[in-house]
């Protein structure tokens, strides 16, 4: 009987597991591609075609992720870790550890261009509204005004540490993030760097909003973000607890935060409160690189996975769910039972430090799911129990004054 009650109850499991998953609305599409080991970099036009760069080349989609094409083959050399197309439609790539290259036919064919770099570890490439490129390396910017036929050293002020990401503004205010040492800003294309308020911090990802704030995602989680050209900076998604290696913003100033582990978190109130977006992706899924399209369609750059697209245009989003809650509360885990994971949701009504732990039947701690300051908001973890065995486990939240347990149940 013991056997027979194990197996139905399994059913059980499988029936709520995949009724929830049938209900639930997905935010992600696979994109159909392209299939590379890494998507370092995406890039969008103002006609809608989408660049990646990964592993094995340059791609252009024209059909928002439907099919993939090939524009540059790099099986040969090192991958392709920035990708742009400038004003006048030619595309730059740059190939750490090789070289810059360009086309000026599409994609059609492609030269080298890096007469003027004397450093060649790549991390990123942007380009400004004036056409100017400008690529950053393991020390320093190298900017080329002449369609990348010379490149000048655009380094004064910046510190001996990589430039990890840069972003441009609407006036051109260029802001280049490093390993180690903040976040700079150029007011002269480049030609001086000063530190803004920010200092001694390793940031991997940049995004600029509409309305101006800059985002700086943060190496192991978090990020900051600054209204008044990095003057002052304020932290920011404390729940982020993984790298966010992108960033992006939408044109209603909706950012999303690209994680090495926890897919995607979405915050539609400039940074204040985030949510975690991962349907339709793996809850795990690691994302190197975002881009937001013309039409306001979110696309993610994987580890593996090729490049996931938004379902639908992210605009017109629900705001009744990014209300702030008025009191705590921890609810019951979904799907309960489970095998290996389920999510667990409560509210938070303030900043606040919040632990989140799960224990088993003996009041031994076997999971630390939240520990650290959150920002007020609906929040989302899930817990994976592989490793486990079947039985009875306690989830218990801690927020200011506030302590409440629930049971959850582990079915094999």
């Amino acid at each position: 009987m013991k056997y027979i009650r194990t197996i139905s109850l399994s059913f059980f499991t499988l029936f709520l597991f995949f009724s929830h998953l049938h209900g639930q609305t997905n935010f992600w599409q696979s994109s159909n591609g392209p299939w590379v080991s890494i998507i370092y970099s995406l890039w969008s036009t103002a006609d809608g075609n989408i660049y990646a760069g990964g592993d094995s080349g340059i791609y252009r989609s024209t059909d928002k992720g439907g099919s993939w094409t090939l524009l540059r083959r790099q099986v040969e050399l090192p991958s392709i870790v920035g990708v742009v197309v400038n004003p006048s439609g030619h595309i730059f790539g740059a190939s750490v550890g090789h070289c810059v290259m360009r086309s000026t036919d599409s994609g059609g064919t492609w030269d080298d261009c890096a007469q003027g770099i004397t450093r060649f570890t790549f991390h990123c490439l942007t380009v400004d509204t004036s056409g100017y490129i400008y690529v950053g390396c393991d020390t320093g910017v190298f900017r080329s005004v002449n369609n990348g036929m010379n490149w000048t050293e655009v380094s004064s002020g910046l510190p001996n540490y990589a430039v990890t990401a840069l972003a441009v503004d609407a006036n051109n205010k260029l802001f280049a993030a490093t390993a180690g040492g903040g976040v700079y800003l150029s007011s002269d294309n480049g030609n001086n760097w000063s530190q803004t308020g920010w200092l001694a911090m390793y940031a991997y990802s940049l995004a600029i909003s509409p309305n101006g704030t800059v985002f700086a995602g943060l190496k192991n989680g978090g990020a900051y973000r600054t209204t008044d050209y990095g003057q002052t900076w304020e932290r920011i998604a404390y729940g982020i607890s993984k790298t966010v290696y992108a960033m992006a913003v939408n044109s209603d100033g909706h950012v999303y935060a690209g994680t090495d582990g926890s897919a995607v978190y979405r915050s539609i109130d400039n940074g204040t409160n985030w949510e975690w977006i991962y349907s339709g992706m793996q809850w795990s899924q690691k994302i190197r690189s975002m881009v937001v399209d013309k039409d306001d369609y979110v696309y993610a750059g994987t580890n593996g996975n090729g490049v996931f697209r938004s379902l639908q245009a992210t605009t017109p989003v629900d705001e009744q769910e990014f209300k702030i809650p008025t009191a705590f509360a921890l609810a019951q885990n979904y799907p309960n039972p489970f095998n290996p994971a389920t999510v667990i949701q409560y509210s938070v009504p303030s900043n606040q430090y919040v632990s989140l732990k799960i224990y088993n039947m003996l009041g031994e701690e076997v999971a630390t799911l939240v520990d650290g300051m959150q920002d007020a908001g609906y929040k989302k973890q899930t817990w994976d129990a592989s490793g486990l065995p079947s039985g009875i486990y306690y989830y218990q939240l801690h927020a200011g004054e506030f302590v409440e347990t629930r049971k959850l149940l582990l079915v094999r």
